[in-house]
């Protein structure tokens, strides 16, 4: 079964749907208990940062950065800003 991100054909949707799925419902989860982080896609994979970490600024500086996040976002919410850094990649 495939995603719309696996249909994208770009390097990084080499990954399967499910393992994308796994770390988008990864960090639903870690946000659910944890509260608001910046989140990017660097080498294939969904990173987290803390908006209180000294590295914030430069987590929000890059390009592959999907934005902040809390607890009240949602999977689809997720896989659309991540479908878009894939597109410009």
């Amino acid at each position: 079964m495939k995603t719309e991100l696996s249909k994208l054909g770009k390097p990084a949707s080499n990954l399967s749907a499910r393992v994308i799925s796994e770390q988008i419902s990864t960090l639903i989860d870690r946000l659910s208990k944890k509260g608001q982080c910046i989140v990017i896609w660097e080498k294939e994979r969904l990173l987290f940062c803390s908006m209180d970490s000294r590295n914030a600024q430069r987590y929000l500086a890059k390009p592959t950065c999907l934005g902040v996040y809390d607890a009240d976002v949602t999977y689809w919410d997720v896989q659309k800003d991540l479908k878009e850094i894939l597109q410009r990649g």
